[in-house]
């Protein structure tokens, strides 16, 4: 199987540490090593030039790199030398709002090519989970831009062969927002496959008398719960005197990007100089990440209400670092039950048990790697590949 994927980059600045990039990197080393031909296609810039996927062809195309231009930028001509170029049998497409300009493609020089669309994130919020209004993300709507971008993912979900997303949480948000929009679709198109695990982060590691020091490694923005996560951590560290290394992702911000959105810096700032974190500074490559979350006692995944998942969380939980979530959004998907809290008093009791029961500690350690190697590279792969030869085998019907 020729498989042409395109991939998704909104932070080229720190493109390895970009969940789009390691969601392809993971994907492409598997697929090619079990005989098919995984083709990346990225934006032509130095990063992704420069970036390397080991045993993978990667060709360029004119896409943008920021949160609007990675969603809105596509040349319908470059695109079609492209695949009259390479002849894939099938395109799997990650930045969903960019499928129908790909349909239109196909559609214009009669191309018989089936179109998989991967929908990372669906630009949808959750404060209100009882509404029947979905609710916008108004990080994504400058100028109004999130009904665009939304409606372009719901145009995806109905004129793709097949529309997947990570988990059964943003199904039910996209769901919601179809029927809200009277946007008809096929049900046993739409499937939930999570993101793979970092291979070099399925490696049980942990001890059961770490440091007493916790971590955490999201993104800044004030969107994913930050500000909150502050306050709530200064009352640990002042019951527990408890640390927590802060591991920021996204340590190079061009001028552009910084004066649309500087609250990471803020943060970091405002973290560096609070008892009990650790800014992390030198964590600049997968391997100094990986070795700064090996010395965690346990990881505290974002206050993020419409987080649809955590490839961040993913990589403690390879580790066998338990993570410590938030009963809400995608999290109870994929965190045991016993790590979740719905307030300060069951936050203060799980981190009590992390730090003084070492029975607690191992048997959480061994449930989230357990957990993890669920999502490991090859199961994802094959649940991948069993849905592209589904669609496929129509297309031949057809």
């Amino acid at each position: 199987m020729k498989i042409l994927s395109v991939l998704n980059i909104s932070n080229k600045e720190n493109i390895t540490c970009d969940s789009g990039y390691i969601f392809q990197a993971v994907l492409a080393e598997e697929f090619n090593k079990n005989g098919h031909e995984y083709i990346v296609a990225g934006s032509n810039c130095k990063q992704f030039r420069k970036a390397k996927i080991p045993h993978t062809k990667k060709v360029y195309l004119p896409l943008g790199t920021n949160k609007y231009s990675a969603r809105f930028d596509f040349d319908s001509r470059y695109f079609y030398k492209l695949l009259d170029k390479i002849k894939p049998d099938i395109i799997f497409n990650t930045q969903a709002e960019l499928t129908p300009a790909i349909k239109s493609v196909l559609a214009w020089n009669k191309l018989n090519i089936p179109v998989v669309t991967y929908c990372h994130y669906p630009a949808l919020w959750a404060n209100k989970p009882n509404s029947s209004i979905p609710e916008l993300d108004q990080s994504l709507n400058s100028e109004k831009l999130c009904t665009p971008i939304l409606m372009n993912i719901l145009s995806a979900l109905q004129i793709s062969d097949a529309f997947i997303i990570q988990s059964k949480f943003a199904k039910e948000l996209l769901e919601k927002a179809a029927k809200f929009h009277n946007i008809k679709y096929s049900r046993s198109r739409f499937f939930v496959i999570a993101p793979p695990a970092d291979e070099k982060f399925l490696e049980y590691i942990y001890t059961n008398e770490p440091d007493r020091n916790f971590v955490y490694n999201h993104r800044l923005y004030k969107t994913y719960g930050t500000e909150k996560f502050i306050t709530i951590f200064k009352k640990l560290n002042k019951k527990y005197g408890v640390n927590c290394s802060v591991l920021d992702p996204m340590q190079k911000r061009s001028k552009q990007r910084s004066a649309h959105n500087n609250t990471p810096a803020e943060y970091l700032q405002q973290m560096a100089q609070t008892q009990g974190f650790i800014v992390e500074r030198n964590n600049r490559n997968r391997n100094e990440y990986k070795r700064i979350l090996s010395k965690s006692l346990a990881g505290f995944a974002p206050l993020r209400p419409a987080c649809v998942w955590s490839m961040a969380a993913m990589d403690c939980m390879g580790l066998g670092i338990p993570v410590i979530a938030p009963n809400m959004a995608a999290f109870p998907e994929f965190i045991p039950q016993k790590l979740l809290y719905k307030n300060q008093s069951e936050l203060e009791n799980i981190v009590k048990n992390i730090i003084e029961d070492s029975a607690f500690r191992q048997s959480m350690s061994r449930q989230c790697f357990d957990i993890a190697k669920k999502y490991s590279a090859k199961n994802i792969a094959g649940k991948l590949e069993s849905a592209f030869k589904q669609v496929l085998d129509k297309t031949c019907m057809e």
